[in-house]
Parts: C-alpha cells; sequence; structure tokens
C-alpha cells in the first residue's frame, strides 16, 4: 500500500525535488502538490515542473477537498505554514513542517497543531 502525499510549496527547489523523489519511490504516491495561489505554477503538472514528466497531478493554491491524503509535507515559507495548518488540523492529516525562518508565534502555532494532530516540527532539515 502507497502512502499517499500532498508536498506544500511544491514549486519550489526543495518542492520539486519532494515531487521528484517520490515519483521515484514506489511506497509513496505525490496526490496533490501545492503552492501559493498566486503561483505562475497553478494549473501546471507537478512532475513536469519536477523534471520527472507529467505524473497527473496539477499544482495548486489550495489543498483540494477531493485529495485522500495520508500526510502533508510543508517544504514553503512560514506564510505557506501558516496557510496549510489550520487545514491540516481541520482534517487531521499529519504534517512534516520542514521549512525555516518561522518566528515565535509561527512556532507556537505549529506546537499547538500537534494537540490535534500528528506534527514532525524539523525546519533545518
Amino acid at each position: 500500500m502507497r502512502t499517499h502525499i500532498a508536498i506544500n510549496g511544491a514549486c519550489g527547489r526543495m518542492g520539486q525535488r519532494l515531487v521528484a523523489l517520490a515519483h521515484d519511490d514506489p511506497e509513496l504516491k505525490v496526490v496533490a502538490a501545492v503552492d501559493a495561489p498566486t503561483s505562475p505554477h497553478v494549473g501546471r503538472d507537478a512532475g513536469g515542473l519536477a523534471g520527472v514528466g507529467d505524473i497527473g497531478v496539477a499544482v495548486t493554491g489550495e489543498l483540494p477537498l477531493s485529495a485522500r491524503v495520508d500526510a502533508v509535507i510543508e517544504f514553503s515559507s512560514p506564510a505557506g505554514t501558516a496557510a496549510i495548518l489550520p487545514v491540516c488540523v481541520d482534517r487531521r492529516l499529519p504534517l512534516v513542517v520542514a521549512t525555516t525562518g518561522h518566528e515565535k508565534h509561527d512556532q507556537d502555532a505549529i506546537l499547538a497543531a500537534a494537540h490535534h494532530t500528528a506534527v514532525m516540527y524539523a525546519p533545518n532539515m
């Protein structure tokens, strides 16, 4: 059984790398690729952006309700973390936060989210 992942920050360098690595891993399946709603890449195929060819997952500005997600990998910006965090809490989606540069209030929000869903906070990944 494959783990279905969503990548927040999918259009950045690390996000593209995560898409490529997940595509090559038989135990993972990218089912959602999220970036800022203002990104010029919204609507493009995440695999094409990552250089692995189309994978049938379009970049969206928010996590689609229809996506069956087992975990979210957050590798964007503090603003991106702030946007995806309440979605993960509301849906009880496990979240890996690998983004750096969070202020104290951001860190407090991430730690508070861990009371409602699984959170791995590793900002220096």
